[in-house]
Formats: C-alpha cells, sequence, structure tokens
C-alpha cells in the first residue's frame, strides 16, 4: 500500500483518531492481525500489507504520536536492486512470512 505524500495528512479532529495513530497501529503484526475496518464493518488480517509513505516535505512536523513514523528513510532502489527485491519479497510470501 503507497501512502503518497503523507506529509499531508491532515490533523484529527476533537472526535477522531489522527490517521498516524492509525497507522501506526496497523504496522504492529498483532494489531494487524485482526484489524477492524470500519467501511467494511468486519475484522481484516492486513498483516501481510507493506506500507510504503513518500514525503514532499520530509521535515515537515509530524504528530507526537507517530513519531516512529518519521525516521525510517530508504534509499531509493537502483535498477540492479529490483531483481533482488523481487526474489526476497516472493520468497517469503511463499513462506508466509509477509513483507520485511
Amino acid at each position: 500500500m503507497l501512502l503518497d505524500e503523507i506529509d499531508k495528512v491532515g490533523a484529527s479532529s476533537r472526535n477522531s483518531v489522527p490517521p498516524t495513530v492509525a497507522l501506526l497501529n496497523l504496522l504492529e503484526p498483532e494489531n494487524a492481525k485482526r484489524w477492524y475496518d470500519t467501511f467494511l464493518q468486519t475484522t481484516c488480517d492486513v498483516s501481510k500489507l507493506m506500507f510504503w509513505a513518500t514525503a514532499k516535505h520530509p521535515a515537515a512536523p509530524i504528530e507526537a504520536p507517530a513519531v516512529p513514523l518519521q525516521d525510517r528513510p530508504v534509499d531509493e532502489p537502483r535498477p540492479s536492486d529490483f531483481a533482488a527485491i523481487v526474489r526476497g519479497a516472493l520468497a517469503r510470501h511463499r513462506d508466509g512470512m509477509g513483507p520485511a
């Protein structure tokens, strides 16, 4: 799942949880196995999803509860890296391990 320009996520209102807090919960393996989707009105296992986020302004402040999302930069893969990335992802999927 690609979350494009996560730095533009709106702040929460008085009656809602900040979107970044929901994302943190999705990244915890135990929470992701029993995620309740309010739209589908059922529990879903989203533990096999891989999350990628981009930020146009990475220096923009991220709300306090989501600070762990902030400092996880990843260098852009080189074209020579793609084959190894795909092989690793397919092996993890085949072995039932989910994303790295």
